[in-house]
């Protein structure tokens, strides 16, 4: 099987043009049971209908869901801010909000606006969180998270490799595209997963469980690394506590719209560069590579547009959480497709080990590893709100922009990974779970 035969495109699909495009040979049934081949093909198809009274149109329908989406939004941004959502993380806050709001019907499960956020509100958010991505900034400046988060790096791929040993997916030939989803999320962030799922085209109602798992474990996993660095009673020494940008400037609305109308710009680039080039590639993946080669050949044209860009990027990231959290449940993934979460434990458990057996050979800041860790699994944001929870001051800024390495290196380095198990499990059968 060449690798051109599963790279099928470029493109965001929905469940219904799934199916329509491609029929039940993609669907996860045996024919010769009468049933489920996998019982996750079992999930709710099914779109549930608000009750609220006046709401009944699929206008009113539309608002009320966006009016919730951007609630549980916002609400995930407000609640990281206390002592118990910083631990959480405002995506799982988010999305928890949107799990419950769907499970108890007063959003749809199913909706248009789910595929809209998914086609064009991601990309258009991924380069405005790169406007400060300068590679040539970041290897200068964070000399010592650089080490932490090479050995995060390396620990994430041999987690990957040893819960693709031992943990079976069952998915079939999504399996390996699973595994270079994880993987990049794992390595820079959430927005890594959707790009790797983008190119590969990862079945979007798998996704949709991929991401309801892996945010499970990524909250316990959170919880643990907060644990363990109160219990190292770090000292902060006197030093760096400057911002990313080093401007204290005030954003205003012509910094934000300059950020939007550039991202935009940015996404058409990508968009026609993906269609024109010799091999399979995404809009977001795409997108990735230009702002951040962009940002390192010109730094300072960007440099206006990171703050407005880091949060107007950061709320529509929110919004897709909110939209996954809708179509997902939590329940259903315990019911459906529990292997997930067994996948992603590992995938972290093994992480841990060897980032803390790299970062005693190499004589790591402990400290530094585990906030490598959660720039790993988490990305900037969560490891910035991590630093500052603990009071270290001089490691927010590193956190940062290793969090911002992260997010660039990530989809391309797992993509690579996924075509190395797809070909190991074609040829040898090596590493192939049972």
């Amino acid at each position: 099987m060449s690798l051109e035969s599963m790279f099928h495109g470029t493109g965001y699909v929905t469940s219904t043009s799934f199916y329509k495009a491609f029929g039940n040979r993609h669907r996860l049934v045996d024919p010769a049971r009468g049933g489920a081949r996998h019982r996750y093909a079992g999930r709710r198809s099914r779109c549930r209908t608000t009750m609220i009274q006046g709401l009944g149109d699929p206008v009113g329908q539309t608002w009320l869901t966006l009016a919730v989406m951007f609630s549980a939004s916002t609400a995930g941004i407000v609640g990281e801010k206390t002592k118990i959502g910083a631990h959480v993380s405002a995506p799982l806050i988010t999305m928890l909000i949107a799990i419950i709001a769907s499970e108890a019907g007063v959003i749809p499960s199913t909706s248009a606006v789910y595929d809209v956020t998914n086609r064009y509100i991601v990309p258009l958010a991924i380069p405005m969180l790169l406007y400060e991505a300068d590679i040539r900034k970041i290897l200068k400046t964070t000399k010592s998270m650089l080490i932490a988060f090479a050995c995060g790096f390396i620990a994430t791929v041999m987690g990957t490799l040893a819960a693709w040993a031992i943990v079976p997916l069952n998915f079939g030939a999504e399996d390996w595209k699973i595994a270079a989803g994880l993987c990049a999320r794992h390595i820079g962030g959430a927005l890594n997963l959707v790009a790797v799922s983008e190119v590969t085209r990862v079945d979007p109602s798998i996704l949709t469980a991929v991401i309801a798992a892996d945010n499970i474990i990524v909250f316990f996993y959170f919880l643990w690394l907060f644990v363990a660095s109160r219990a190292l009673n770090r000292v902060v020494p006197a030093g760096n506590t400057a911002n990313v940008s080093g401007d204290e400037k005030e954003s205003n609305t012509e910094d934000f719209a300059k950020a939007v109308t550039m991202s935009a710009v940015i996404c058409i680039l990508a968009k026609v560069i993906a269609a024109n080039i010799p091999f399979p590639a995404g809009i977001i993946s795409t997108s990735s590579f230009l702002i951040v080669c962009l940002v390192t050949a010109a730094p300072q044209v960007f440099r206006p547009l990171v703050k407005p860009g880091s949060i107007v990027g950061v709320f529509l990231l929110q919004v897709f959480f909110a939209a996954n959290g809708a179509t997902g449940s939590i329940g259903m993934v315990f019911r459906s497709a529990p292997q997930l979460m067994v996948w992603s434990a590992v995938q972290l458990f093994f992480h841990f080990l060897v980032l803390v057996g790299l970062g005693r050979l190499g004589k790591v800041d402990r400290a530094m590893l585990y906030l490598a860790s959660n720039a790993n699994v988490g990305g900037p944001t969560t490891a910035a709100a991590m630093a500052s929870a603990m009071s270290w001051r001089d490691l927010v800024v590193p956190a940062i922009l290793v969090g911002i390495l992260g997010y660039a290196t990530a989809t391309i380095f797992s993509l690579g990974l996924g075509a190395v198990l797809l070909r190991i499990s074609a040829t040898s059968g090596f590493l192939v779970p049972r």
